[in-house]
């Protein structure tokens, strides 16, 4: 299955990025992920700003900004041979495009070195040199918050403006990963195999209906084993089975003898990944099917 996004956005990319399985369950299974507290102050800090609203969530410099600025610009374009358009949304910009803004909030205090290697700024970035063809400066506004202890969330009064230049190779070779990027999608996205209605109806009941009767038979070896230890007895019968009251020893050994099993065992693991790098070890590949249950 594919998604049926016709863009990539930041927020794709990044959760790519960071997890393709997440991406897939978001943007192609339709996957929906509860928001925290903190990410809907951000969201409603935007709103009030786009409607320029000066209050305790929005201060009046943001409300200076915002009169000179597009608020929550929407910018898309596609790239040369990008199959997909890459789209974003700025918090604000300046109307000749000449200064993008990106707004953060949140405990810790962001720094040069953040916003220096910051991908969603370079992102925008890249969006505003392909549709406008300028080289944007970006500035990062970070307004500081706190949690209260009813879980709300607030602003502190602390602030920092840190700007930050971009090369037009910067951009280009950003482009490039972008590219890959959208061609690892679309392997990802075509190496899943979907199955229909009637194989999972059938895999649910059939796993249910496996662990219904492990839990029963767990429950039905306990009472036999203590019915059989009643009776001081190793060995039952039934007209079909002969059971046993089989048991097995372990040891706790000494802790200077555990330590040099522990220094041994590591040594061993030393060695073995040796031979693996160095192709010694012969490799077998076993499959097998790990299924789990969407949550």
């Amino acid at each position: 299955m594919e998604s049926n996004r016709s863009y990539l956005s930041y927020s794709q990319y990044a959760l790519f990025k960071s997890s393709p399985k997440s991406y897939y369950d978001k943007y192609v299974n339709g996957k929906s992920y509860k928001g925290t507290k903190a990410q809907q102050f951000g969201k409603e800090l935007m709103i009030d700003l786009e409607f320029l609203e000066s209050s305790e969530l929005v201060p009046n410099y943001l409300v200076d900004i915002a009169k000179t600025c597009y608020i929550e610009q929407e910018v898309t374009v596609q790239p040369k041979f990008f199959d997909k358009n890459l789209f974003s949304i700025i918090d604000a910009v300046e109307k000749d495009y000449s200064v993008i803004y990106e707004i953060k909030t949140g405990i810790k205090p962001w720094t040069e070195r953040d916003v220096a290697k910051n991908e969603q700024i370079l992102f925008y970035a890249l969006v505003v040199y392909l549709t406008k063809g300028i080289i944007p400066t970006a500035k990062l506004i970070y307004l500081g918050t706190k949690h209260n202890e009813d879980s709300s969330v607030e602003l502190t009064g602390k602030s920092r403006v840190i700007e930050r230049g971009f090369t037009l190779k910067e951009l280009l070779d950003f482009e490039k990963t972008l590219l890959q990027t959208c061609i690892d999608i679309s392997d990802y996205e075509h190496s899943v195999v979907s199955f229909g209605d009637s194989v999972d109806e059938r895999l649910l009941r059939l796993l249910s209906e496996q662990k219904r009767i492990e839990s029963e038979l767990s429950l039905l070896k306990d009472e036999i084993m203590l019915d059989m230890k009643d009776f001081n007895n190793k060995y039952a019968e039934s007209e079909n089975f002969k059971i046993t009251l089989a048991s097995r020893k372990s040891y706790t050994y000494s802790e200077s003898l555990s330590e040099e099993i522990k220094q041994t065992a590591s040594k061993f693991k030393i060695l073995k990944t040796k031979e693996e790098k160095e192709g010694v070890a012969t490799e077998k590949v076993t499959e097998y099917l790990l299924i789990k249950p969407k949550k």
